[in-house]
């Protein structure tokens, strides 16, 4: 966008992100170097993007709650039980 340089998708327009400049956000920090280092390297990204289902599969429940809670069992193998609705949070 010329307004606020937001990378923009085909078909997206400048009232997509700051409406033409009427809303200009502020721009994010840098990255971590080491995220930085992921981004740019083209043999990193190939890879995260090959395994980019798995990653998501991996981080799904890392964010899930219940409307009743958990319920966690003492022995046995380590297992919750999720009671009530879920969502993600």
């Amino acid at each position: 966008c010329e307004h606020c340089q937001a990378r923009l998708l085909k078909g997206e327009n400048n009232s997509f992100c700051c409406n033409n400049g009427t809303y200009i956000v502020p721009h994010l920090p840098p990255l971590p170097q080491n995220i930085a280092d992921i981004l740019n390297s083209t043999t990193l990204s190939q890879n995260i993007s090959a395994s980019s289902r798995h990653l998501n599969n991996l981080f799904s429940f890392t964010a899930i709650g219940s409307s009743k809670g958990f319920a966690h069992f003492r022995s046995g193998i380590s297992s919750v039980a999720i009671t009530g609705r879920t969502y993600h949070r």
